[in-house]
């Protein structure tokens, strides 16, 4: 099921998608509707948010403040995004094992951030890339995750082959500065 959201999310929104892959399918807009929420309002949203694994952002992201965290929806396990707006943005909250799809040329640099990954030593993230013709997705900044798998494949199957270009910044928080110290 694909739940599609067009700017106009409300605390009081009750999402469930129920059984099976469920896709909540949003504009930035409605991401800066949930920034805009209190703590209280978000919680309230969060309860009544269930069974939505994949979050969709559409074209041009461009949170409040460069940010995004996941927090806001607590059953979303992988992100799809299809562009940055006008500069660089952060996607934070990925639990461990979460997926991010990049499915275009992002056009600015993107940092993903995992939970709690400072101090674990035992993190991980998907990328995948799915565009459908040769791409440079552009820059993926990953801090303190120790093991991230990059798969590479099309979203509409054909012979030809596509090469899919995409520059990580890796780095590790060291334990003198309160991180696990981890190899990568």
């Amino acid at each position: 099921d694909t739940i599609v959201l067009a700017g106009n999310l409300d605390a009081l929104d009750k999402i469930d998608g129920g059984d099976g892959l469920d896709i909540l399918s949003v504009d930035n807009a409605s991401l800066v509707a949930l920034q805009a929420l209190t703590i209280s309002e978000a919680n309230t949203f969060n309860t009544n948010f269930k069974n939505v694994e994949v979050l969709a952002i559409g074209a041009n992201l461009d949170s409040t403040n460069d940010k995004f965290d996941l927090g806001y929806l607590g059953s979303v396990s992988t992100v799809s995004v299809l562009s940055l707006a006008t500069d660089g943005e952060t996607i934070s909250g990925f639990s461990s094992g979460g997926s991010l799809l990049l499915n275009t040329a992002l056009g600015q640099a993107l940092t993903a951030t995992v939970s709690g990954a400072t101090a674990s030593a035992t993190e991980t993230l998907n990328v995948t890339l799915q565009a459908d013709a040769d791409t440079t997705y552009g820059t993926l900044n990953i801090a303190n995750v120790e093991t991230v798998n990059v798969n590479s494949t099309q979203l509409t199957a054909n012979a030809a082959s596509q090469t899919g270009t995409l520059s990580l910044g890796i780095t590790q928080t060291s334990v003198l500065g309160g991180g696990s110290g981890a190899a990568q």
